[in-house]
């Protein structure tokens, strides 16, 4: 692998830590229990990474760069986001675990899915500020179910590079998740 592609690597590896650190850290405080991401992996592809053996939640990314909008998703596993939007809505313990099972959301569900998803682009904005020295913005671009198998709904042009980062987590007591972030390579000024 040459130093470019090394650099290339090293550079998405950081900002997809990053990112995932900073939804962690915003997601634990707003929710009242940890989210730790406990490994971090991270490569380029040239097309969608689907979701994979169950119902996940894709939660649209919306990044604003100079003279580009480019568009992504964070996807987490359907019970695990109900998870977050029930400890949003200040549930106790017992019953998210019961609603962890759930396969239809009611419309307050949804609101707190749509919650968390704005979060997460207000993580990302303050990564993507920061790292690119405040050229690059980010937001939220909505959520949207996807079944097992199915890409996320984002504009995309097949065969384009994408950031495909995937991180283990654990949200409080519960188990192990992937994470899966999804993101066009992005400019960033050169650190001097």
């Amino acid at each position: 692998m040459s130093t470019a592609a090394n650099n290339e690597a090293a550079q998405d590896l950081a900002l997809a830590s990053a990112i995932f650190d900073r939804v962690a850290t915003d997601l634990s405080l707003i929710c009242d229990r940890e989210l730790v991401v406990e490994s971090v992996t991270c490569e380029r592809k040239e097309a969608k990474t689907p979701a994979a053996k169950k119902i996940h939640i894709s939660f649209k990314l919306e990044l604003r760069a100079p003279n580009a909008v480019l568009n992504g998703s964070l996807i987490l596993p359907l019970p695990d986001s109900i998870a977050l939007a029930s400890y949003l809505m200040m549930m106790p313990d017992d019953a998210v675990k019961s609603n962890r099972n759930l396969t239809t959301l009611d419309r307050t569900m949804k609101d707190a899915m749509v919650e968390i998803g704005n979060l997460i682009g207000g993580a990302t904005d303050a990564v993507m500020r920061e790292q690119s020295g405040g050229t690059v913005a980010a937001r939220s671009g909505g959520c949207q179910g996807i079944r097992p198998g199915q890409n996320p709904a984002f504009p995309y042009t097949a065969g384009a590079p994408l950031v495909c980062a995937k991180a283990k987590a654990r949200l409080h007591t519960l188990s192990t998740f992937e994470m899966v972030l999804q993101l066009p390579p992005v400019p960033m000024p050169e650190a001097t």
